[in-house]
This record gives structure tokens, sequence and C-alpha cells, in this order.
């Protein structure tokens, strides 16, 4: 009996711990940000990792800022300069820290922390300067920082007719 229920307890242990031992997260790689496309997408020299030297493309993960005038695909949405200002003003320059969660049309999908510590994606959303993209996010601290700008009226959530970029582009051509 006693062994039976030694055997139950570890194979419980193991079934409970196992998810934290397999799932490490993703090691976060020093980068510089050399320029700033638009509101979620950096170009970034790496400075650790091992793609260490090179020139990146980082979109954020979980954010999509407004869309910049794109000539001949869509036209400009309302705070898309914006959020690119606000972007270029918290990284263009400065060294940051990036989590690869993936890749998408050739760019690397990260989290950015500032040197501050600020997660960048967290300070565009509770701005109001870009959308929680809840086909691929569902991070509760976001989705709240979202429903405060919302309900306050912050950035793009005071204009009734702001559109989420993704509908912007589809309804352009491209559903990326």
């Amino acid at each position: 009996m006693m062994k039976r229920l030694s055997g139950i307890m570890a194979a419980a242990f193991l079934a409970l711990a196992a998810p934290a031992w397999g799932a490490s997260p993703a090691p976060a790689w020093s980068a510089r940000v050399a320029n700033v496309h638009d509101g979620d997408t950096l170009g970034v020299w790496l400075r650790s990792g091992p793609r260490r030297g090179e020139l990146a493309r980082v979109r954020l993960h979980c954010a999509d800022t407004p869309e910049l005038a794109v000539k001949g695909r869509w036209p400009e949405q309302a705070t898309g300069p914006q959020a690119r200002q606000i972007t270029a003003a918290l990284t263009e320059g400065r060294t940051v820290r990036i989590r690869v969660r993936g890749r998408s049309y050739q760019r690397l999908v990260a989290d950015v922390t500032l040197a501050d510590g600020r997660d960048l994606a967290e300070a565009l959303v509770a701005a109001g300067l870009a959308w929680v993209d809840e086909r691929y996010c569902r991070t509760p601290r976001l989705l709240r920082l979202q429903a405060e700008a919302s309900f306050w009226g912050v950035g793009l959530w005071g204009d009734r007719g702001a559109r989420a970029p993704w509908a912007h582009r589809r309804q352009r051509g491209t559903g990326r």
C-alpha cells in the first residue's frame, strides 16, 4: 500500500513539475535599435545570441500599431505617425532586450524590453497607440491595459472610426 501511494505521489509530482522543466522561456538577447520602421517594427543590431552582429528586423509580439501610408497599398491610419514617433523616442539608438517568440514575414517576432525595464508593447497599448492582437496574444496584463485605454478614450480609442490594423490591411488587399 505504501509503495503504491509513493508511486502515485511520484507520478503526480512529475506530472505537475514536467511543464516547468520542459517549458523554458526563450533567451533574451541584447540589441541596439538602429531604426524604427513603424510603431511595431524595429531594425536592431543584435549584440548577443546566435545571430550576434547581424541587423535584424523585429516585430513586436502582441501589439499591432496603426499603419503608416504605403504607396499603392493603403492610406495612413490616424495615429500611425504618433505610434512611430513614440516608439522611436523610446528606442532609437538605445539598447533593448528582445525575447524572440517566432518569425513572421522574415522578421523576428519578439517581446521588447526597454532599458528602464518597461515592456514596449505594454507602453504602446497603455498609451492607446496599439491594439492587442487577440488572434496571437491573450496576455491578461495587455488585455487589461487595452480595456483601460479604451474605457478612458486614450489615443486611438478616442476615435470612434478607429479600425484595427489587420482590418485596415485586409480591406486594402493584404491580410497580414
